[in-house]
């Protein structure tokens, strides 16, 4: 949680020198500047958020714990699943110690539903992480991408459960 407005220094700065070194961590700011052209600033510097004082207390944690949901962890750390293995920093995963041919989003895809293994994650969650904000994806380009990920499991697909209306969640082992 950053301040725009710092002693001897710009949040907007602070922020930007962050992401130049390729810090990753989510950055919130918190500040009393709100106008548009302040927001966009902030959310051009490298921010991941940003909220304007005065501001509720539940409203700024529930934003943290956002934040924090969507924080991709260490990057170094192996991800395991039932017979899946992604590496995230390498770009690669495994299935049944074979490993997979998987396009960057089919990647990205498995990544977000291994790091929530046994919940459900959004449609709007995984669209929101799979496509930045200026793109707009095809109505069923989700769908399409999960398709494909469920093929190339070939037996194990069906670990990729639809959950109707909501998202998709990646069990540890088939029914």
């Amino acid at each position: 949680v950053v301040d725009r407005m710092l002693p001897g220094l710009s949040g907007v700065d602070l922020c930007r020198a962050y992401r130049a070194t390729g810090g990753s961590a989510p950055l919130l700011f918190l500040t009393a500047r709100d106008t548009t052209a302040d927001v966009v600033e902030g959310l051009d510097a490298g921010a991941d958020d940003y909220l304007v004082k005065p501001f509720a207390f539940v409203e700024l944690c529930a934003r943290v714990r956002t934040l924090l949901r969507r924080s991709p962890g260490p990057t170094g750390a192996r991800l395991a699943t039932g017979p899946l293995v992604l590496d995230p920093a390498e770009h690669r995963a495994w299935c049944d110690g074979v490993e997979l041919e998987l396009t960057a989003k089919e990647l990205e895809l498995l990544h977000l539903l291994m790091k929530r293994s046994g919940s459900i994650v959004t449609r709007d969650a995984l669209a929101g992480r799979l496509w930045d904000l200026e793109t707009e994806p095809a109505s069923n380009a989700l769908e399409v991408h999960v398709s494909s990920l469920r093929r190339k499991l070939g037996d194990h697909g069906t670990l990729v459960r639809t959950v109707r209306g909501i998202g998709y969640t990646l069990r540890e082992a088939p029914r």
